[in-house]
């Protein structure tokens, strides 16, 4: 049985547990039938297992989406997995976020 039967259609699921191309959390039918958008694209290629023994394909990075340059990647009505690799910029960028908070609450 698939995973795609027990996840809901319009919902965005983050996909964050396998890192390794040998690893995967989510089955080749859910990867296949959603719109999969990434971290990475070249990361993504190389290591995630999920995208890689699925042959799924990657529609789109998350910059792109969040810079308005890939508005098309997902039809109405359809699921998004969102595979997270997780960069170090991204570690960085919330660790600045997180501090720069603590310091204006910390008075």
């Amino acid at each position: 049985m698939s995973l795609l039967c027990f996840v809901p259609t319009q919902i965005c699921h983050a996909a964050v547990g396998a890192y390794q191309p040998h690893t995967r959390e989510l089955d080749t039918q859910l990867m296949t039938s959603c719109a999969v958008i990434v971290d990475s694209r070249s990361g993504a290629s190389k290591e995630s297992g999920d995208i890689l023994l699925a042959k799924a394909e990657i529609r789109a990075e998350l910059g792109e989406v969040l810079a308005g340059k890939k508005s098309d990647f997902v039809a109405d009505g359809e699921t998004v997995v969102f595979e997270n690799l997780g960069l170090a910029i991204e570690d960085v960028v919330c660790a600045k976020l997180v501090y720069e908070k603590f310091k204006s609450t910390a008075k």
